[in-house]
């Protein structure tokens, strides 16, 4: 028997190493790029081997958020914030596949002019990649804690967790509230 609960969701879990590694892959490709020639091969494809972590890591986000999503949709969160995150998340994975194409790419030909063009494209595209993970993080927030996240507690109820949903907790607004926020 586990020491904890097996009915929790696991996308909130999965999509932290996607979006953690690709916060120092755009950094290494830039140093491949800055010293492609200087670099021993097998720290040259421990940067392609981080990125095929994030784009695995994206992938296995992708499919728990489809598992997921009824529990969000339960829980209250709006279907077009739900459709937001999707959305963004399809874009996260392209971007996530062709920095990994491009950065193999460039690593295999890095002793060769060629190589230059493909770790430069491989580093831009991992900033996009990075920018696009930063959205899709705050998409996936404003399901968790509502579109009002930082200017009070949880107006969603946590995905698989208690919470007072919109009026309720803590900070959240009551219904008929009037006061004007805007």
């Amino acid at each position: 028997m586990l020491p904890f609960s097996t009915d929790l969701p696991i996308h909130p879990a999965i999509v932290h190493l996607p979006l953690g590694l690709a916060l120092i892959v755009p950094a290494l490709a830039f140093a491949l790029l800055w010293a492609r020639r200087g670099v021993a091969p097998g720290a040259a494809w421990a940067v392609v081997l981080i990125q095929a972590l994030v784009f695995a890591g994206a992938l296995a986000a992708e499919q728990t958020g489809e598992r997921d999503e009824d529990r969000a949709e339960a829980a209250g969160a709006p279907e077009a914030a739900i459709e937001a995150h999707e959305e963004a998340a399809e874009v996260f994975v392209a971007l996530s596949g062709l920095t990994l194409g491009a950065l193999a790419l460039g690593v295999a030909l890095r002793q060769r002019t060629a190589g230059a063009p493909a770790l430069g494209l491989a580093a831009l595209l991992a900033l996009g990649a990075l920018g696009q993970g930063l959205r899709v993080g705050h998409a996936g927030g404003a399901i968790v804690y509502g579109p009002r996240a930082g200017a009070q507690t949880a107006a969603w109820p946590a995905v698989g967790g208690e919470g007072g949903g919109e009026g309720g907790g803590e900070g959240g607004a009551a219904e008929g509230d009037d006061d004007d926020d805007d």
